[in-house]
């Protein structure tokens, strides 16, 4: 799991487009008509006779061989070809009927379907288990329904049933693979020392990652002082201590991270 975490992302056009789709129609943003309008209008610009799909794929074309990013960097990514293709976007979603998308021929529809579906989750270099590739067959199976679709509504409402039945699939993989991880404190100091120890060191080593990539910076002089204060906190004797320790712990790592400098190194003006 934390290999997966920290593995390198990979940037693509098919992938930075749907983002773009998504970070437009996350839940608490437009209403869901409106939301689902945002959709299928990105969907319809989807091509690279459109002027802001042809600009992301010449800032896709920069990186050549260099489209792998840590998790951070990644992030960081994302922020600078959200703000490049921000004011594009904003100037030409209020120029495209939906009903332009819902009017192309079926081959059409089904392809830009299938890459907004296929590039709206992971792919094999980013799952995070082996034993999850089967959530990609039910993501997949709900294909012939969203090209079915006549409108907007009815497309988004198909789309969020097959991510949140991924979604599912691919967190009761993970939970499954990662059962013994998941222990509560209590539990941990049933287990000898030594599992309990190599557990807690996981678990916070975990954590730590996932609270220091939400920092959205690099944060490797953190990690050192951090990684070195697990054994003592592995070693506690009780769950009480553990919690407090624990938390120390992750709060020194956050504290530390905060304090670094906010860069993007994508952005050079």
């Amino acid at each position: 799991m934390i290999e997966a975490i920290i593995r390198p992302r990979s940037v693509s056009v098919d992938r930075m487009w749907a983002f773009f789709i998504t970070d437009r129609t996350l839940p608490g943003g437009p209403v869901v008509t409106e939301a689902a309008e945002t959709q299928i209008k990105l969907l319809e610009m989807w091509h690279p006779g459109n002027v802001c799909y042809s600009r992301l794929e010449a800032e896709i074309d920069v990186l050549g061989q260099n489209n792998q990013f840590p998790p951070v960097a990644y992030r960081q990514y994302l922020n600078y070809i959200n703000a490049e293709l921000s004011p594009c976007l904003d100037e030409q979603l209020p120029l495209v009927d939906t009903r332009q998308f819902f009017s192309n021929p079926t081959p059409v529809r089904v392809e830009r379907i299938t890459r907004w579906l296929s590039a709206s989750w992971v792919d094999d270099e980013d799952a995070l288990t082996v034993s999850s590739h089967n959530c990609g067959d039910i993501f997949d199976a709900h294909l012939p329904d969203a090209v079915a679709a006549t409108n907007p509504e009815q497309l988004s409402a198909i789309w969020s049933k097959a991510l949140n039945e991924r979604f599912q699939c691919q967190f009761r993989s993970l939970r499954e693979a990662n059962e013994l991880s998941d222990l509560g404190d209590a539990h941990l100091y049933t287990l000898s020392a030594e599992d309990r120890s190599t557990l807690i060191t996981l678990q916070i080593t975990l954590i730590g990652h996932v609270l220091a990539i939400g920092q959205g910076k690099p944060y490797d002089q953190c990690w050192p002082d951090f990684e070195a204060g697990l054994p003592a906190v592995a070693a506690t004797a009780n769950p009480e201590e553990l919690t407090e320790a624990r938390n120390a712990s992750l709060e020194s790592l956050v504290q530390c991270v905060e304090k670094l400098p906010a860069s993007n190194p994508f952005i050079t003006h």
